[in-house]
């Protein structure tokens, strides 16, 4: 074999196990996003969590609001007084009502809702759902549902997902390893 051959080889062979070191870090994102939701009233204790897709489009938008279908995978919340209510595939309402009160989300199945209404007219810059998802993370809002009354103010919290990067000293070993390699490689060649 010749030596031009063999770093041919050797190239293409550090080329793949650099994509490959590279490629763990750049992962796409998840298109998903995390909320708790936890009640400002000690004695009426109301826990819950929800995720939504980002990604989800718009199914009707009009000036006042946006209905994104199928949005929320998965809801649940509980309390001691009502139990747990957990629903799943639920779309998402936004309204922003300007003039007509106070601006509102709420996350609509089949029949049954909850609905999420915040104190002003401008709790949200628009219906866009990443900017609506920005504006919940430390928000409060009055919770009402068809299914259960518990009529009370709750806040939100975004839960942020870790993601996994490598460590820049296992991209550094890798290409330490394929350098030690193709020098032995080389030592071999030039000994024949």
């Amino acid at each position: 074999m010749s030596i031009s051959s063999t770093l041919k080889k050797l190239s293409v062979a550090a080329v793949g196990a650099s994509v490959v070191a590279f490629g763990v870090s750049n992962d796409p994102a998840e298109a998903a996003r995390f909320f708790e939701v936890t009640s400002i009233n000690p004695y009426v204790p109301i826990s819950g969590s929800f995720e939504v897709d980002d990604t989800a489009n718009s199914l009707r938008y009009t000036s006042f609001g946006s209905v994104y279908k199928n949005a929320v995978p998965e809801a649940e919340v509980s309390s001691p007084f009502f139990g747990s209510l957990q629903v799943a595939d639920l779309d998402l309402v936004v309204l922003n009502r300007f003039f007509l009160g106070r601006d509102l989300i709420r996350f609509s199945g089949d029949v049954n809702h909850i609905t999420f209404t915040f104190a002003n007219a401008f709790q949200f810059s628009s219906t866009q759902l990443s900017n609506v998802l920005d504006s919940l993370d430390g928000s409060t809002a009055f919770a009402t549902s068809n299914l259960v009354s518990f009529g009370l103010p709750v806040k939100f919290t975004e839960i942020k997902a870790t993601e996994s990067v490598p460590e820049p000293a296992s991209v550094l070993g890798l290409a330490a390893i394929g350098a030690f390699g193709a020098g032995s490689i080389w030592k071999r060649t030039q000994k024949k």
